[in-house]
């Protein structure tokens, strides 16, 4: 028998047999079955609902109406009984699946079928029987609970067989393999909109070859209509999406849920639970602010700028929305945000009090910065402390005059120079007293004010004229060159150095302005009183890719000439197997290198000396070697093989001795 045959006479017939209903409304529900009062079909969207069912007999269908089309379950109308949207269709059905349905009911064909619930057979009304396993009502668990010549198959008693003649005067059909009358032996034997079920034709759970989505996985419909399998589980970045019927794994375009910053439009958003939009939840830049950990924040400062905030200096944030404190001035001193860097400068005046520009009586400013107010030429008189006055100097004042430190007496009438301040010095006053500090730079002479080229001022103390930013090249003796790898230390820190394997009793950047070149820091190696020292054990700078330099030039000093001092080594390797120069200070006063020096250099205690590579050609692995300033060998060679620079590293060889290194340029 074809699955396209007309079964009505066929269910009528077996709706006696199985004691249950199976009537199904036309665009409702199915009614009841099981032996239970039939449920009334529910009408489709235009049309009348189905009578039900009562106990065997089945329930009449409604008349057909226009069904509601959906979306998502937000387009379906509970009140009508289809509740939930069904994705494979777009229609809006009652359910899906049971968890769809009120307890106590079964989901079958969309549609909310009751069912009576048990704890043993005493709950079921006669005739019927508790499946404990199912917690429900049925016709039989076990073929004794059927009559005799029967089977139970499925929770029905089915009569038995081995021949289809023995059933068709019941309008069924024998499955000789199981030996019972069934109404279908294949789903071929139901009609179109049916399939095959342990014997039954039951509705279609579905249209055959159409998807859905269930558990994070593509199903699709078997080719009977019967149920879904799995086809496809979406991937851990992955959602399934359905529509018509189709369904597919979709890449997430973002993390489900998860609020986000776009840091090139400071707009908010939100990814949505599936994982496939994101949505706009906020855009900060039309209301002035930045987007910053997932919300809205005003901007208080430039970003990435210095700035001054009641006398400290503090670091406005990449975005702009907080600021952090970099340093407090002194009580002395204003913070100044006219320079580059931003920096705390000595106040020029005591606030708001007389005071002296020049032999000008004046007075100072509120933030000790410069003057206000009429100046007067006090002539022949001398301004002290705001006022003109016939005196020779300021009582009991230390102060400058020149490069030399002078004491005025206690009547202000004669004065005696206390100090004349060295080659390297300067007179600097502070308040009432003056002393000799060491010069920052070489008085009138090009200079460096960190990365920026300038002019030492005439007494050394600081700088004058116009300051030049080197950017990305660096500045050497107040020029702006283009050095393959500088490292003066004044920053104050030897961050692009990387410590190596040895033990020191510190490694130490020293800021007493007595580095090589007058410079302001210089690098310290101490060696603790115990163990043995290395090339390779201080500190080190690898270049990432070798260099070539035409020139290498650094300074440095040893404490003592008793010891084996502070030692650079150059190397055409990472790992200090490639000489290519190297030299250090000897127990015998005398420096070792690498090529040798014939005759072989002395040197003295805390005195700094300057060595430069000249000429370095690394087709032939040839050098010049200079020391201040001097020619001491001419056409030294590399180690074998070696075609470049890669690593420089920093020791001191002896227990208990120093080290000091400066000014390294390679060009």
């Amino acid at each position: 028998m074809s699955k396209g045959l007309t079964w009505g006479a066929v269910v009528v017939a077996f709706a006696v047999t199985a004691c249950g209903g199976n009537g199904r409304g036309i665009g409702g529900v199915d009614g009841g079955g099981d032996g239970s009062a039939g449920e009334s079909g529910a009408a489709g969207a235009g049309g009348s609902a189905g009578t039900a069912g009562a106990g065997a007999a089945a329930g009449t269908g409604g008349s057909g109406g226009a069904t509601q089309g959906c979306t998502n379950s937000r387009d379906c109308d509970a009140a009508t009984g289809r509740g939930v949207c069904d994705p494979s269709t777009g229609l809006c059905v009652a359910c899906l699946d049971v968890p769809d349905c009120p307890p106590s009911h079964d989901c079958t064909a969309h549609a909310c079928v009751p069912y009576q619930s048990c704890a043993n057979s005493r709950d079921c009304t006669p005739g019927t029987v508790c499946d404990t396993a199912r917690g429900r009502c049925v016709q039989c668990v076990d073929s004794p609970d059927c009559g005799d010549e029967q089977r139970c198959v499925g929770n029905v008693c089915r009569a038995a067989c081995v021949s289809d003649r023995q059933c068709l005067d019941a309008g069924l059909l024998c499955d000789k393999a199981g030996g019972y009358c069934v109404t279908c032996v294949g789903s071929t034997d139901c009609q179109p909109q049916d399939y095959c079920d342990q014997g039954d034709c039951k509705p279609d759970v579905c249209a055959a070859g159409t998807e859905r989505c269930a558990s994070g996985a593509v199903e699709v419909c078997a080719a009977d209509g019967s149920g879904y399998t799995r086809r496809q589980s979406c991937g851990a970045r992955q959602s399934c999406v359905a529509s018509a019927g189709t369904a597919y794994c979709a890449d997430w375009a973002c993390t489900p849920d998860v609020i986000t910053c776009n840091p090139t439009t400071e707009v908010l958003s939100q990814c949505s639970s599936d994982g496939l939009d994101l949505v706009t939840l906020e855009a900060c830049a039309a209301t002035g602010q930045v987007c910053v950990g997932g919300e809205c924040k005003p901007r208080v400062c430039t970003p990435s700028a210095r700035f001054c905030e009641n006398g400290a200096i503090r670091t406005c944030s990449a975005k702009g929305d907080t600021s952090t404190l970099l340093s407090v001035c002194k009580a002395t001193e204003y913070c100044d945000d006219s320079t580059t860097p931003v920096s705390c400068r000595a106040l020029l005046c005591t606030p708001s009090q007389p005071t002296c520009d020049g032999n000008l009586r004046t007075t100072c400013n509120a933030s000790g910065t410069g003057y206000t107010g009429p100046k007067t030429d006090c002539g022949s008189q001398l301004c002290l402390d705001g006022a003109c006055q016939s005196l020779l100097c300021a009582p009991n004042r230390v102060y400058c005059d020149g490069n030399e430190v002078w004491a005025c007496s206690s009547d202000g009438l004669t004065s005696a120079r206390q100090r004349v301040c060295g080659a390297s010095e300067y007179c600097a006053e502070s308040g009432a007293t003056a002393s000799c500090v060491p010069r920052v730079c070489t008085p009138n002479q090009p200079t460096c004010d960190g990365n920026a080229s300038t002019t030492c001022n005439a007494e050394g103390s600081g700088y004058t004229g116009p300051k030049v930013d080197c950017g990305t090249q660096s500045c050497v003796a107040g020029s702006c060159t283009s050095s393959l790898f500088v490292e003066d230390f004044e920053y104050g820190n030897f961050a692009r150095w990387s410590l190596l394997t040895g033990t020191y009793a510190s490694r130490t950047v020293i800021s007493t302005g007595g580095g090589a070149e007058q410079s302001s820091y210089y690098l310290r190696l101490v060696r603790p009183a115990s163990g043995t020292g290395s090339f390779d054990d201080g500190l080190g700078h690898v270049f990432s890719t070798p260099i070539k330099p035409r020139s290498v030039s650094f300074w440095m000093r040893a404490n003592a000439t008793d010891k084996f001092g502070g030692c650079v080594s150059l190397f055409g390797d990472a790992t200090g197997l490639s000489d290519v120069f190297w030299v250090y200070f000897s127990t015998s006063g005398t420096f070792s290198t690498r090529p040798s020096l014939s005759p072989a250099a002395t040197y003295v205690a805390n005195r700094w000396y300057h060595w430069e590579l000249r000429n370095l050609d690394w087709t032939t692995g040839t050098f010049d070697v200079y020391l201040d300033g001097t020619l001491r060998l001419s056409q030294g060679r590399v180690g074998a093989g070696v075609q470049s620079l890669q690593s420089i590293m920093l020791s001191s060889y002896d227990t208990s001795s120093t080290g000091d290194f400066d000014q390294f340029d390679l060009r």
